[in-house]
């Protein structure tokens, strides 16, 4: 008996690590069709958003894109309209999550396109909605390291341009470093590039070069004084 114990530990702790998949799965299903079947409800939207990217963040993150949540959080993206910055701000940070993963990117290219990346940019665009219009501006960050999300873009240069000014001028840091990180990215396309040496980007972006020269010079004079 003594020899079997082991064994039977071992057999226990395996069927409990299956159960929990099992459970798992379940309850990702059972997710995703209330993400697919009550897209207009901000409240289930946004609590079902929460769930799923606590999950984002473990080892769950397979599990999560073979279920149909992903495919829910995009159509309730699309209908961003019905729901309040609460739930938009929830689905958002969730995708936002999942973009980072390989697995969770390749979820969303699959089901990505046009009228998604204006969704994506609308809600970028709106930073007076703080979290939905920054993690919306992550999304597309991660997603313009794709060739053919790039080239979707193509026919919304201005709009681009109109959310990406806004970010530079914003008074948080960190909308500053994200706008000047995907005008780098998409600067790598010889079109975006062309496009933004006509803009009103470049002119901004040289009068932050010049500000931050004049700012050294300060803080230099301002060191050597101290140091006299």
């Amino acid at each position: 008996m003594t020899v079997q114990q082991p064994l039977f530990s071992e057999t226990n702790s395996l069927c409990c690590i299956l159960q929990d998949a099992l459970v798992c799965h379940e309850v990702l299903q059972s997710v995703g069709k209330l993400l697919i079947t009550r897209k207009t409800d901000p409240v289930i939207i946004g609590h079902a958003a929460c769930f799923v990217k606590n999950l984002s963040y473990s080892k769950s993150i397979k599990r999560v894109v073979e279920s149909p949540c992903v495919e829910g959080l995009l159509q309730a993206l699309r209908g961003a309209e019905y729901l309040d910055e609460g739930a938009l701000h929830c689905v958002t940070s969730c995708l936002g999550e999942l973009v980072k993963h390989e697995e969770g990117s390749a979820s969303i290219l699959e089901l990505m396109d046009e009228l998604l990346l204006s969704c994506l940019m609308r809600l970028a665009d709106q930073v007076e909605q703080t979290e939905p219009s920054f993690q919306a501006a992550v999304i597309i960050k991660h997603l313009i390291q794709h060739g053919e999300v790039v080239h979707l873009l193509k026919s919304h240069i201005s709009k681009i341009q109109q959310y990406l000014m806004k970010y530079l001028t914003h008074q948080e840091t960190r909308f500053q470093r994200l706008g000047i990180s995907t005008l780098c990215l998409l600067q790598k396309d010889t079109e975006f590039s062309s496009a933004f040496i006509q803009s009103q980007l470049k002119k901004h972006l040289d009068q932050i070069c010049q500000q931050t020269e004049e700012m050294q010079e300060l803080l230099k004079m301002a060191v050597g004084n101290m140091d006299t």
